[in-house]
């Protein structure tokens, strides 16, 4: 098999993935009312058993994106798969709080280890292909695929759980994520030649590398920080569906139908999430998702919607669910070097778990003191206040802003920057990163910056 139809196969592979995680949506409405009822587990002990997810994910998720640079993407994706399943298993056959904790911290352990090798080794395969370009298209149609596929799966699971009871769906779910593991072995790694092999030196300067180049890189640094605004809220529309639907006495046989709804809108954002972004920009479309996901947090605050407005107006939540990763995904992906690619993505991840962690117990607490409600209050005007500061930032990029000597960090370390494509040359960023994708420079340029130093503080060089 030649090398193209490989890297073909590869794209593949991901919507066949894609495609197994719209299966594994059987536990999807009943997640939390299982904890609660099945498990006797309090709102505030879900989001904390939410928190070890997102604290073991804040543990691996660099490592791990370091691990996709240095020893490739297919094989941190197969230990991701294998470490999903596990937690699924032990999910089914939970008998105690200690048992979801084991859980979190098994799957948060598989979500890190996928998470940015993924669309790393999408980008990378798509780039070696000379379709780069379509990144933003075919990850919109891989998540269609995943919401179109989880419509009947979600529609039964309401009946299923309800005929047979909550852990039922659980274990069929724990049966599919199995599949996952099977589907990457026919991945075959990409390898980009242009940019140079992946560097030799220790997994600690590796991820001091990546670390710079978000604090020192304008745009990547702000985009990281809107996502972490935005990551909260995200998790928080999903995670506390169950408990907002009781509140307003919608039966649980109605919960898969919801979810198909949800499925449904998110599949036809997803199929629309390019052409969306193309119009909008970035900065456009970063606004868009800002004020829909304040807005509607502010009026499941207020309204007293009843058990019709509590099963439509959550779908609103569908429309940045799918648009914000492409979108941010996207951005940071094409300003970035494939050997740091996925460590960078790693690291906007990490940090949207630190946010997450820090903040899922608080929203427990306050939703059990003063009410579901009062805290989807506080979510919507902490949101808008460090999501509007970090667009605000983005958006004032002057047109004539460069980029250019930012990527010496994660410039391949056989090539000087004197001989690098682009040195010397100022390549407005502003104008390239915040309007449309035809505007955009084909490849993160290098430069060398003389001040800052090679290791990472302590003196390790490796």
């Amino acid at each position: 098999m030649s090398d193209a139809n490989r890297l073909t196969r590869n794209i593949r592979v991901f919507y066949v993935h894609r495609a197994l995680v719209g299966l594994a949506n059987f536990w999807a409405p009943v997640i939390v009312l299982f904890q609660m009822q099945a498990l006797g587990l309090s709102l505030t002990e879900v989001l904390l058993g939410e928190s070890v997810f997102a604290a073991t994910i804040l543990l691996f998720e660099v490592p791990s994106g370091v691990l996709a640079d240095r020893l490739g993407r297919k094989r941190t994706l197969i230990a991701g798969a294998v470490f999903m399943a596990s937690g699924i298993i032990v999910f089914a056959l939970a008998q105690s709080f200690t048992h979801v904790l084991l859980t979190q911290a098994l799957c948060g352990i598989g979500m890190a280890f996928q998470s940015g090798a993924d669309s790393a080794l999408l980008f990378d395969s798509l780039k070696l292909l000379g379709r780069e370009k379509e990144f933003r298209k075919v990850l919109g149609q891989t998540q269609t695929v995943t919401y179109l596929i989880a419509i009947p799966i979600t529609m039964s699971s309401g009946l299923i759980s309800d005929w047979f009871g909550l852990r039922f769906a659980v274990t069929l779910t724990a049966a599919i994520s199995c599949l996952y593991l099977v589907n990457f072995l026919f991945l075959t790694e990409p390898t980009e030649q242009s940019e140079g092999r992946r560097p030799g030196k220790t997994m600690l300067w590796h991820t001091w590398k990546a670390l710079r180049y978000i604090w020192k890189h304008r745009l990547v640094r702000l985009t990281v920080a809107f996502s972490m605004a935005l990551a909260v809220g995200m998790k928080l529309s999903f995670h506390t569906l169950n408990p907002y639907w009781e509140l307003w006495e919608v039966p649980v046989a109605y919960f898969g139908f919801a979810f198909a709804g949800y499925n449904l809108m998110a599949a036809t954002s997803a199929q629309l999430a390019y052409r969306v972004t193309n119009k909008l920009g970035d900065a456009g479309t970063l606004m868009a998702v800002l004020l829909v996901v304040c807005g509607t947090f502010g009026l499941m605050a207020l309204l007293p919607v009843g058990m019709l407005g509590a099963l439509l107006l959550p779908v609103v939540f569908q429309i940045p669910r799918t648009i914000l990763p492409i979108a941010t995904g996207d951005m940071i992906n094409r300003v970035t070097f494939s050997h740091h690619r996925a460590t960078v993505l790693s690291m906007k991840s990490f940090l949207g778990q630190t946010s997450q962690l820090l903040l899922l117990p608080v929203f427990g607490v306050i939703a059990d003191a003063s009410g579901l409600l009062s805290a989807y209050g506080w979510t919507a005007g902490w949101i808008f206040l460090l999501g509007g500061l970090a667009l605000y930032r983005l958006a004032s990029i002057p047109a004539g802003y460069t980029h250019g000597h930012y990527s010496r960090h994660l410039q391949p370390e056989e090539t000087s920057g004197a001989e690098v494509e682009g040195v010397g040359e100022d390549i407005p960023d502003a104008a390239a990163t915040m309007t449309s994708e035809t505007d955009l420079p084909q490849q993160a340029p290098a430069a060398p910056e003389a001040d800052l130093p090679d290791e990472p503080p302590g003196g390790e060089k490796g």
